[in-house]
């Protein structure tokens, strides 16, 4: 059958969805894990956006109510309130977790600063400035799934971590980008 394995080469859990109008299919995917989804020969838009908490923010409802304000009110501004990645700048931030699941057995810092010493201000706004939209989201739209077997893609880049004296630094890297292989 058709259809999509789509790898997550980044070093961040990533929410990956296929769509048309709004997500069909959706899960969040590991660092060096693959994503698939069966899904006959039709047409999709790829999309992965980080997820640093490990949750999914696609919802049905959300899918649901993406097709309502793009069909029936697409004059209408709805605004950032339906979550769908589009807040992740500002609204996560760096668990336990993640850092240990990265293998960093050093403070991680940002321009030198231990994230977790900083204020909730001053570590929003150094996150913001390194998971900036291209760096967190990418979409790649017009991916057809063929007639059989699935279609490979991998997903690469975005801010990366570097072994600095004193620690981990969490750094910009580069955009996020989805390749057909």
């Amino acid at each position: 059958m058709a259809g999509f394995d789509i790898r997550n080469d980044t070093i961040w859990p990533l929410e990956i969805s296929l769509g048309m109008l709004s997500p069909l299919y959706w899960g969040l995917t590991e660092p060096a894990q693959t994503f698939s989804r069966s899904t006959g020969a039709v047409w999709f838009t790829i999309q992965a956006t980080v997820a640093l908490d490990h949750k999914e923010h696609i919802t049905t409802a959300g899918a649901v109510f993406d097709v309502f304000k793009n069909i029936l009110f697409p004059q209408v501004m709805l605004g950032n309130w339906l979550i769908n990645g589009e807040m992740l700048a500002g609204s996560h931030g760096i668990t336990e977790d993640v850092a240990q699941a990265l293998g960093a057995k050093r403070p991680i810092t940002i321009k030198g600063r231990p994230l977790d010493e900083m204020s909730t201000e001053d570590a929003i706004a150094g996150l913001q400035g390194i998971f900036t939209h291209d760096r967190s989201r990418v979409s790649k739209a017009g991916c057809y799934a063929g007639w059989s077997g699935h279609k490979q893609y991998v997903v690469s880049g975005g801010p990366t971590l570097q072994v600095r004296a004193g620690g981990v630094e969490l750094v910009s890297g580069t955009p996020l980008s989805i390749v057909k292989l």
